[in-house]
């Protein structure tokens, strides 16, 4: 999610736009809704980075290309709230999130369908690590935290894997190229 700064500085920088020109602009993105601010971060900078421009996340939970037929009864609370973190698919509300409420509320399947959304917008991008991190080869790490190691990796693994196996989008686009490896006491590396 670019800032006002990063994108004063991608405005000035790369697409050499004049001084005048980028405070008109930043003026116009601070005045429109979060839709349009997406729709113009996707002008500027999106079809620069994106192969494909990504849905918004109720249709990533809803359709069942996606996880429609996976999670049909996440409960309208979580939906709520994904929608409040993810806008819009080039903006998010929040960097960090943290929930905390009574067990079998649902927190593992909100984390795992953010965790998917987060995967699956970084597979629409050309190279997700040179956009995000300015280097064509980096990793990007995924961190899940519990109130331990092994409920974080057990309940999320599971949820994972469920949702990569059973996903048409995502077994189209992965084609087995995305797996996990063995889970161990430090987690679980995805490849």
């Amino acid at each position: 999610m670019l800032n006002e700064q990063g994108l004063r500085t991608l405005l000035l920088e790369e697409k050499h736009w004049a001084r005048q020109k980028v405070d008109e602009f930043i003026a116009f993105y601070n005045e429109s809704s979060i839709q349009d601010r997406s729709e113009a971060i996707y002008e500027l900078i999106g079809k620069q980075i994106y192969r494909e421009q990504p849905v918004g996340i109720k249709t990533f939970i809803e359709d069942s290309y996606f996880l429609g037929s996976i999670y049909d009864d996440v409960f309208p609370m979580w939906k709520n709230m994904l929608q409040e973190i993810y806008p819009a698919p080039f903006l998010k509300a929040y960097n960090e999130v943290i929930l905390s409420c009574a067990l079998r509320a649902g927190k593992t399947t909100c984390e795992a369908i953010s965790v998917l959304y987060e995967m699956y917008l970084l597979m629409c991008m050309v190279n997700p690590s040179k956009s995000l991190l300015g280097r064509a080869n980096a990793s990007i790490v995924f961190a899940m935290l519990s109130k331990d190691n092994s409920t974080a990796v057990s309940q999320m693994c599971d949820q994972l894997q469920k949702c990569l196996a059973m996903s048409p989008y995502f077994q189209e686009q992965v084609e087995e190229k995305l797996s996990f490896s063995t889970l161990d006491k430090k987690g679980t590396n995805i490849t």
